[in-house]
């Protein structure tokens, strides 16, 4: 067996084992359709990869038209691999904004790929069935990098509910069919590209993995394993001091009891939005109990945290108006840590939830006022 029919062989294999488990995940994350359909791809042109070195053993006319089609197929669905990886690391309102400008090089690249069959433009099949590039080759791995640079784009662009975002660890991965790329520009014999990309949705695979048990199924933002962590942390850089805000979020319970839990779920997805919405700029937001939320930043003025909660209220005063059904009530207190003062992280946490109490028993007191 030829030594590039093995690796493909060799990257076929974990690619279908991937997609066998990215199949459990499907019901709770439809965007895992496209990492399969990306997947399914990729074995499509390890597999094209593998039919393209096997029919050059062969000859006559038949074998010529085989390569051909071979070679039509592998060039239009090259550049398809990392348009499918836009889809599944971006979001709706990011894949609607830029629809037009990432379709026109993937159908521009269809249409040269089908007529080169018989122009020649990107590759060429000579009587003996040797194939050749075409004077327009250069166009298809231009392509391919163009989607993959689309794609660091978006992982830096895309940061979901959480603005603490590893896109230094997706723009390395995807590196990875980068370099492949320019190596096919500078060494024609080397194919590499599809089994780096094999590689690429492997690592995606484990990275969304990783990122699955960081982060609040329900809510979209870190839950409590990431907020403890952020928590040691800090107390190990003693030097470094923060700003805690702790939120509650009031009538939970009321709510899952007259309106049931799907109606209680909305609320706290309303409310991670709303602070993804408020503090997303200065700092990490967590789910860290069934209620309570947090949201961990840089030391900030009391001003400045005074501005950002009083926009909150704002917000809130605002959405109340239109959903008087299942208002959003939110209790808070912030703290900020004090080297200087020896006030440590720990007790940070503990003052600023002190103060989301205080506050907790003025709302309830103001209530029953009203009442």
């Amino acid at each position: 067996m030829i030594p590039s029919v093995k690796i493909d062989i060799f990257f076929i294999l974990p690619l279908i084992f991937t997609i066998l488990l990215a199949k459990r995940h499907v019901k709770e994350n439809q965007d895992y359709k496209f990492f399969i359909f990306g997947s399914l791809l990729t074995i499509c042109l390890l597999l094209l990869d593998i039919a393209s070195i096997e029919i050059l053993r062969e000859t006559g006319q038949f074998a010529i038209h085989c390569n051909k089609a071979i070679n039509v197929l592998g060039f239009a669905l090259g550049p398809s691999v990392p348009y499918v990886i836009f889809y599944f690391i971006t979001s709706d309102t990011l894949r609607k904004k830029h629809r037009l400008l990432i379709i026109i090089p993937l159908v521009a690249n269809v249409l040269l790929s089908i007529f080169s069959y018989q122009t020649g433009w990107l590759f060429s099949v000579n009587d003996q069935n040797l194939y050749s590039r075409g004077p327009l080759f250069l166009l298809n791995p231009s392509i391919c990098l163009f989607y993959f640079f689309i794609d660091i784009y978006a992982s830096l662009q895309y940061r979901g509910h959480n603005q603490k975002s590893p896109s230094f660890y997706l723009v390395l991965i995807y590196c990875l069919p980068v370099a492949a790329v320019a190596l096919q520009y500078i060494f024609p014999d080397v194919l590499v590209i599809w089994g780096s990309v094999s590689l690429v949705l492997l690592m995606y695979y484990v990275y969304t993995l990783e990122k699955h048990f960081s982060y609040d199924a329900l809510t979209n933002i870190e839950n409590r394993e990431s907020f403890e962590m952020e928590m040691y942390s800090l107390q190990r850089n003693h030097k470094k001091e923060a700003t805690l805000i702790i939120f509650d979020l009031n009538n939970l319970k009321r709510t899952n009891d007259t309106y049931g839990h799907t109606a209680g779920d909305e609320m706290l997805r309303s409310t991670a939005r709303l602070l993804a919405t408020c503090f997303a700029k200065v700092g990490n937001i967590y789910r860290i109990g069934g209620d309570e939320f947090c949201v961990i930043c840089k030391a900030l003025p009391a001003a400045e945290a005074k501005r950002l909660l009083l926009n909150l209220q704002e917000k809130l005063d605002r959405q109340n108006k239109e959903n008087k059904e299942c208002p959003l009530v939110l209790a808070y207190g912030y703290a900020t840590s004090n080297k200087n003062f020896g006030l440590g992280i720990d007790e940070t946490l503990s003052k600023a939830d002190n103060l989301m109490y205080e506050h907790k028993s003025l709302i309830k007191m103001k209530q029953q006022q009203q009442n």
